[in-house]
Parts: structure tokens; C-alpha cells; sequence
């Protein structure tokens, strides 16, 4: 039976997830026991994989919850209605993973509109190559994009002008990170793109980050307390001169962001600050911070808390120099 206040039931069921290198959620399932029941407890997973549809996702975590309940309904006066079977293998499933562990996604997209005198187009792809294992990860992603627009607009004197806009840009990445225990975690971004609208003809990034997790990463579905560190050196080459009179020039920047994330019988919270500036100049600066708080207080209260604020002193080094 269900119950509608947590201080009254018998089991808890806490189910957190996250993403697996494969595409698919790891779901992590925990029974606490409540009330007579106190002293007991147990964790089941399931693992859904990218292709799964909701209702065979549905059915995993269906069976799963059942595997973790039986404990508990050994304790009461059904069990002796249970009836366990097993539904032994048609054959023998294949374990060698002919992929090494690679994950190959291709996505596009786009859209059109437009009537007499109007005209909006917008096409996307992206590619994507990612190897995750236990003690590593290699992500590589290509993306490139284009948009075009296109307006015809009554002079006033009989004659049609014609004014067409456009957009393209392109973006190419690297990351390699390396596990070093069950708190600390180290590794590289690499990173090229090109943007029309952010008047980039070519941006170019290194950064080594380095992060320190307060609880082991082996709990990362349930608590989490990061600290990440990043330096990235970043030469830049601008389409036309910036409001800073630049065409080239190489950024220096560091970053820190820090991260809580919990999720617990109470409720969850997730809170997150990141600052940044740039090393040529101390006074360029942004603070990010934001936080969700979702608490349940008491039977039928809950309390829901969104919130952020941020300290913006980096200004936009590629905007545009403007004629007066």
C-alpha cells in the first residue's frame, strides 16, 4: 500500500539517476526501512540503454522495484502468498563488446518557414565519439550550424528592397578525463570554433581542469560536493576589429566552480557557485551562483525554492567595433 506522508511508510524508495557511457540512465534504487522495518535496507540498479522505449524502461524498473521489495514483504504476514520462480536463459548472451566501449551518434535537424515576402530557414548536425569506462572518459563532438533570412520590404515608392541575413558557425571538441581514486579526477578540454554572430572567425582552447569530489564518486547518484578547477590558454582571431581595438590576441583564464547535489528522503538540493577572470586583467570577472532546494516538511507541505544571481564584470571581448 501506498501512503501519502514518508513518516509513515515502512520502506522508503529513493531512486536517483544518472548517464551511463552508453547513452542510457543508471537508476539507483534505495530501500530504507521505516518504522518496524528500521533495521532494514538494500540497493538495486537497473541500467537502461540508449534504444530503450519508455515502456521497456517502465518494465525494468517495474521488475527491479519488486527485487527490492521482497525483503521487506518477507517480514509480513503475506510472504507466505509469495511465489518465487526463475526463467532460466534461452542461450547464452554474448559478452565480448565488439565496440571496445565506443558510442558513435549522428543527429540533424531543421526547420523553414516563410511566406510572400519573407523567408527563415535553419539547418544543424552534430557528430558525436565517446568512450567511457571506469577509469576513464573520451568524449570528441563536431557540430555546425547555418541560418539565412531574407525580407522583402515596400520602399514607399513603388520599389521592393530586399535585405537578407545570415549565420554560420562551426564547433569542434575535445575532452579526456582520468580517474585518480574515488575523490579526485583529472584531465584536458580541447576545443575549435568558428562563429559569424559572435564575430569569431577562429577560437582556438586548452584547458587541464583538475576536480576534487568530497564523497566518493561511487555515491555521485545520491551526494555529491565538487570543487573543479580550469586553465585555459585561448588565442583568438576576430572577423573584424573589436570594441577593444583587437584582432588577435591569446586569453588567459581560470575558472573555479563548486557544486552541491543531494538527494535524500527529506528532498534534494542542488546549489552551485562558478567564478572566472581573466589573468591579464584581475578586474574582468563574472560570479555565477544558482540553487533548486525542493524540501518535504510535513504531511501535504512541501517547500520549493529557485533561485540565482550573478556579478557580470567580463565584458564581451569580440563584440564588434561600431562606427559612430
Amino acid at each position: 500500500n501506498y501512503v501519502r506522508d514518508r513518516l509513515e511508510a515502512q520502506v522508503h524508495v529513493l531512486i536517483s539517476t544518472q548517464g551511463t557511457g552508453g547513452g542510457g540512465t543508471e537508476y539507483t534504487l534505495a530501500f530504507i526501512g521505516q518504522n518496524d522495518c528500521r533495521d532494514a535496507k538494500d540497493v538495486q540498479k537497473y541500467y537502461s540503454v540508449k534504444t530503450d522505449t519508455d515502456d521497456d524502461v517502465r518494465r525494468g524498473l517495474v521488475k527491479t522495484l519488486e527485487l527490492g521489495l521482497m525483503g521487506f514483504v518477507a517480514r509480513t504476514p503475506i510472504a507466505c502468498r509469495i511465489a518465487v520462480d526463475y526463467a532460466p536463459p534461452a542461450r547464452t548472451a554474448e559478452t565480448r563488446d565488439r565496440w571496445k566501449s565506443w558510442v558513435f551518434s549522428l543527429s540533424g535537424d531543421g526547420w523553414f518557414s516563410g511566406e510572400e515576402t519573407y523567408r527563415s530557414g535553419m539547418i544543424n548536425g552534430s557528430f558525436s565519439a565517446n568512450r567511457v569506462t571506469a577509469g576513464s572518459k573520451l568524449r570528441l563532438g563536431l557540430s555546425a550550424g547555418r541560418e539565412k533570412q531574407r525580407y522583402e520590404i515596400d520602399d514607399g515608392e513603388g520599389g521592393v528592397s530586399t535585405i537578407t541575413g545570415k549565420s554560420a558557425s562551426w564547433e569542434a571538441s575535445g575532452m579526456w578525463v582520468k580517474s585518480l581514486g574515488e575523490h579526485w579526477s583529472a584531465g584536458v578540454y580541447l576545443e575549435a570554433e568558428s562563429s559569424y554572430y559572435a564575430n569569431v572567425d577562429l577560437s582556438l582552447r586548452f584547458a587541464p581542469a583538475v576536480e576534487y569530489n568530497v564523497f566518493p564518486y561511487s555515491q555521485s547518484t545520491r551526494r555529491q560536493l565538487r570543487a573543479l578547477y580550469t586553465l585555459s590558454v585561448k588565442p583568438m582571431r576576430y572577423r573584424e576589429e573589436t570594441i577593444f581595438g583587437k584582432l588577435r590576441e591569446t586569453l588567459l583564464k581560470q575558472e573555479l566552480s563548486v557544486s552541491l547535489d543531494l538527494r535524500e528522503k527529506f528532498g534534494t538540493i542542488s546549489v552551485s557557485a562558478e567564478g572566472s577572470n581573466y589573468l591579464r586583467d584581475l578586474g574582468r570577472y563574472r560570479i555565477d551562483t544558482f540553487g533548486i532546494v525542493n524540501l518535504r516538511l510535513y504531511k501535504g507541505l512541501s517547500v520549493y525554492v529557485l533561485g540565482g544571481y550573478s556579478w557580470l564584470h567580463d565584458a564581451q571581448l569580440s563584440l564588434r567595433l561600431r562606427e559612430p
